[in-house]
């Protein structure tokens, strides 16, 4: 187990420092395709609700206003924005819980963004340590690394990607209250783009789990091959399997 832990914290700092080298030589590529916002939103919820459960912590979400059923943007790099931070929320609150809000807003040029806020009854910043976060390898103090652990760049990559997809991450704070991060993706052109209220989305939310049950329902009736040429895998993958 602590060799699993660690070289997990290790996998999960060289996947960071390879994004943030991506990034910063313009190699990271975004594919603009139309996904569900509240699919992603829901997503994230289903993978964190277990880490906030853990920790007694409330994990909800409210839709404000109407919110397109589809917009145009990379799905895989909004799911990883929201991640980071729904991530933080939970790690750096003890009571109380965390909450997302989504809605759609209008920009000074006239474009439609869609908003996603994620607000916790953590322990807060000041408005200089809420700024310091988004420098790569910035934590708010010293002492968070050992207490909370975290490798300083999920923020930073955040509002690298958020900028990539026509948006940006704010942050405001109150020490010992909470945090609010606010972040903003172009939603793409909305021409045609179903809009779904609230009571359609609760009842889209309350059809999801039939339609996953009838997808786990699958019978594997074949073989599978499996080429792995490094000797170390070999060992591990058969020992697994």
């Amino acid at each position: 187990n602590t060799i699993k832990r660690n070289g997990d914290h290790l996998l999960a700092i060289i996947d960071d420092i390879l994004d943030l080298s991506k990034i910063e030589a313009g190699k990271l590529e975004v594919k603009r395709v139309p996904c569900s916002p509240c699919r992603i939103v829901e997503a994230i919820v289903s993978l964190m609700s277990v880490r906030a459960e853990a920790r007694g912590l409330s994990l909800t979400v409210e839709y404000d206003g109407a919110i397109p059923q589809t917009i145009t943007t990379d799905s895989t790099r909004l799911r990883q924005i929201l991640f980071n931070l729904v991530g933080n929320a939970c790690k750096f609150t003890e009571t109380g819980g965390v909450r997302i809000v989504v809605r759609l807003v209008e920009t000074r040029f006239g474009a439609d963004s869609l908003e996603f806020s994620v607000h916790d009854t953590g322990i807060g910043m000041t408005p200089e340590q809420a700024e310091q976060v988004f420098s790569p390898f910035m934590q708010v103090e010293s002492s968070n690394s050992r207490r909370f652990g975290g490798t300083g760049l999920g923020l930073a990559i955040s509002r690298r990607l958020a900028g990539m997809l026509g948006g940006d991450i704010t942050a405001t704070s109150v020490p010992g209250q909470g945090s609010t991060f606010v972040v903003t993706v172009d939603a793409g052109p909305l021409d045609g783009v179903k809009m779904l209220h609230a009571h359609q989305l609760a009842a889209a939310k309350r059809k999801e789990p039939s339609e996953a049950v009838q997808k786990r329902k699958v019978t594997l009736d074949c073989r599978i091959l499996l080429v792995e040429d490094g000797p170390d895998n070999q060992r591990l993958i058969s020992l697994i399997l």
